[in-house]
């Protein structure tokens, strides 16, 4: 999956309310998903966050200056993650 998002030109972050630190969970994802090109990596724990706030994914758009309409979702969890995103204006997939 990571590299059809990489060549078709899909910009990509990670957004995570599990508490990592931000060192760690770029660690993970290198592990994990080594040919990962994600523009950003917050873990809304370091900020008092979760993913069902609607202030994370502000601060995750504020960098790249998207809208909240513009991205879309990808979350493991339907209550905490893609559910919230759709309330919060995220597109979930």
């Amino acid at each position: 999956m990571i590299e059809y998002i990489n060549s078709k030109g899909i910009r990509s972050a990670i957004i995570s309310g599990i508490g990592y630190s931000v060192g760690a969970r770029k660690e993970l994802a290198r592990a994990l998903l080594p040919n990962n090109n994600f523009e950003t990596i917050l873990s809304g724990i370091t900020k008092g966050l979760t993913v069902s706030d609607r202030n994370l994914f502000e601060l995750i758009l504020e960098k790249p200056g998207l809208e909240l309409s513009e991205p879309w979702y990808c979350g493991d969890n339907i209550k905490t993650g893609v559910e919230e995103a759709a309330r919060c204006g995220v597109y979930p997939v």
